[in-house]
């Protein structure tokens, strides 16, 4: 039988993630001793990866090799949620990122892109549990879903259209986008002051 989990009483904590906490994410995780290479640059592959495409702990684990095109910088996601398929463009740094990964990548047979130190596929449990226990490192008190929030943030605060970070984050609603999205409140103070 499948196990209930209870209803949610207090509405969920929104934390979203920037740049400077992605930097301090990945000075951490190159800190932390016990960690082969392989385990450092997975973990740092796959906070760069989700901040510049928004994609879903679950869409991450499900990736397969020919779901990457980096010769059109391309990422297709095949049956996300709501068993839908998107497209999305990869910028360059996503490409660098994905092109370091692969140098280093486990030899399997798995065809799933992100692999596991014995070649082995990765979960979404076990990708929200390594972000987890590095966020608690790192003293920031955030999940592994704050990376596509940041996502989300970040190119609205770069004035992209709306429409296009809801596509890229496969909403069917753009309200739920715009939920995404968390304004720096200091920052903003700052611009009202030029008004």
């Amino acid at each position: 039988l499948k196990k209930h989990r209870p209803r949610r009483c207090f509405p969920p904590k929104r934390t979203v993630v920037r740049d400077k906490d992605i930097l301090l994410l990945i000075q951490t995780n190159w800190s932390i001793s016990g960690n082969t290479y392989y385990e450092k640059l997975l973990n740092e592959t796959i906070i760069g990866f989700i901040y510049n495409t928004g994609l879903r702990s679950q869409e991450v684990a499900n990736l397969n090799l020919d779901d990457i095109d980096l010769a059109r910088q391309e990422l297709t996601v095949i049956l996300g949620k709501g068993n839908k398929h998107r497209r999305l463009g990869l910028n360059q740094e996503a490409c660098s990122i994905i092109k370091k990964y692969l140098e280093h990548r486990p030899k399997s047979n798995s065809e799933r892109f992100f692999l596991l130190n014995n070649g082995k596929e990765i979960s979404r449990e076990t990708l929200a549990q390594r972000f987890s226990r590095l966020a608690e490192r790192t003293g920031l008190d955030i999940s592994l879903h704050s990376l596509r929030r940041g996502f989300a943030t970040k190119h609205a605060d770069a004035g992209r259209p709306l429409t296009l970070i809801q596509a890229a984050l496969g909403h069917s609603s753009i309200v739920t986008t715009q939920n995404y999205i968390l304004p720096d409140i200091e920052a903003g103070i700052v611009k009202m002051k030029s008004w």
